[in-house]
């Protein structure tokens, strides 16, 4: 079906975007265009085909970006991140009209930067270090880590407060942070208050290799650390105190060689995935007590907690949705490059192709939902029930189709197209798309009539 759009908004250059109006329409034209689509939608409904509702898809407003440039939405604000010489310019934009909110340099390397929308702050990682090894006649980096935070204030862009390390898990009113040593280890840990940066509680971690997280839906409910020499603590994450501590099998870290560990936890379970080159062993213990509860070989790939599912493992040659507390096989699916938990219920399955084919699936059963889709997904801060899809259009040619995608029915809705976002550096949140598009950041409105 040919999508007929009512033109584009191009931007001036410089921070304001061009809010000038649109050129003038011929209503003959527009006329004879709704008797086209009328005409499409007829014959659809005569033989029997699904009807796609009629959504706008409009371009709202850019600004100039180059590829160095970050950026991330919330709810009603996005924020771009123009990298200079050893500084960062920061600019807060009105999501829906390209307004500028505030504009600020900052003089330092800065890394991701992370809104958090409950405690209205953002937070910037900053004065990046780079720790180099040997190999050699070749230096590989070892790890990179950032020195020191920053807190702005969402709706000003004033700074709030600075703290040593950098956030490693960051609720709604807390974040965790941690501090490395000039040598990249983990030298500190502090839970700190996002209001004030106020001391929670703080512990020395020296010679932690791995460390993780454990929620109790969607709050941090445990912290787990694990040494070199596989001795595992377990802390309750409220306030620090120590809940067990167990030593259990460990792999001395090669991962050049192949040789790591991997930890994971959710709620009353922490899995410990050993690797040793081409030999991978996942066992699953009781997170309180370090209990065992089960114990599986030639787990190659990768384990992660999907929801209702349990606990999922991509084997390479296919997906297994496992019983977390006794290691039951609930399901088994195809190989996927990719699968992630979309919501308590739901599961994507992304066969990792532009333009391939994701399939919805419901996390108890392992069913599909509906049929595979078309498209390239477009990442989203919260999908809650709808993600993006995003295609090259065949006719017209050199266009990017929009199809917003139902996760609680597999439905799919044709919602228009724009012109060729080649790459798709996109995300999405509510009506509005965001990409970056050559030397342009721009924003979309979608999904509105």
């Amino acid at each position: 079906m040919t999508v007929i759009e009512l033109g584009e908004v191009a931007s001036s250059s410089g921070d304001e975007p061009d809010d000038s109006p649109a050129p003038g329409l011929d209503r003959r034209l527009l006329r004879q265009a709704a008797v086209a689509v009328l005409t499409v939608l007829v014959v659809l409904v005569v033989h029997g085909s699904a009807v796609p509702r009629i959504h706008g898809v409009r371009q709202l407003w850019s600004v100039p970006a180059a590829e160095s440039d970050g950026s991330t939405i919330t709810a009603d604000t996005a924020y771009l991140q123009r990298t200079g010489s050893g500084s960062v310019r920061l600019t807060a934009y009105t999501l829906a009209t390209g307004a500028v909110r505030w504009s600020r340099d900052i003089a330092a390397t800065v890394g991701y930067v992370q809104p958090v929308e409950a405690a209205g702050i953002l937070l910037l990682p900053i004065d990046l270090r780079t720790v180099k090894l040997a190999r050699g006649q070749d230096e590989v980096v070892a790890s990179e880590f950032h020195r020191e935070t920053i807190a702005l204030d969402a709706r000003t862009g004033a700074e709030r407060w600075r703290v040593a390390g950098e956030p490693q898990t960051v609720a709604d009113d807390t974040a965790l942070m941690a501090e490395f040593t000039e040598e990249g280890t983990f030298a500190r840990i502090r839970l700190i208050r996002l209001a004030d940066h106020s001391t929670v509680w703080t512990k020395d971690i020296l010679g932690v290799q791995n460390h993780t997280v454990a929620l109790r839906g969607t709050r941090p409910d445990r912290f787990i650390t694990a040494t070199g020499a596989g001795e595992v603590s377990v802390f309750r994450y409220a306030d620090g105190t120590l809940v067990t501590r167990a030593k259990i099998p460990w792999v001395t870290p090669r991962p050049e060689e192949g040789y790591f560990n991997d930890l994971i936890a959710s709620g009353d379970f922490l899995v410990v995935n050993h690797a040793q080159r081409e030999t991978f062993e996942l066992t699953v213990y009781r997170v309180d007590t370090m209990t065992e509860l089960w114990h599986a070989k030639d787990t190659n790939g990768y384990a992660f907690f999907c929801g209702s599912a349990g606990l999922c493992l991509n084997l390479g040659d296919g997906i297994v949705a496992r019983d977390t507390a006794t290691g039951r096989q609930r399901w088994q699916l195809p190989r996927a490059a990719n699968i992630w938990t979309v919501s308590d219920g739901r599961l994507v399955l992304d066969d990792g192709v532009d333009d391939g084919h994701p399939t919805l699936v419901d996390a108890v059963t392992g069913t599909p939902i509906g049929e595979p889709a078309r498209g390239s997904t477009v990442w989203s801060p919260r999908p809650e029930d709808v993600l993006l899809l995003m295609r090259a259009t065949e006719s017209p040619p050199g266009r990017t189709s929009i199809t917003r995608w139902d996760l609680r029915t597999g439905r799919r809705d044709l919602l228009g197209s724009v012109g060729l976002l080649p790459g798709h550096r996109c995300q999405a949140v509510a009506n509005y798309l965001a990409c970056t598009r050559e030397t342009r950041f721009e924003v979309i409105a979608v999904g509105w009539p």
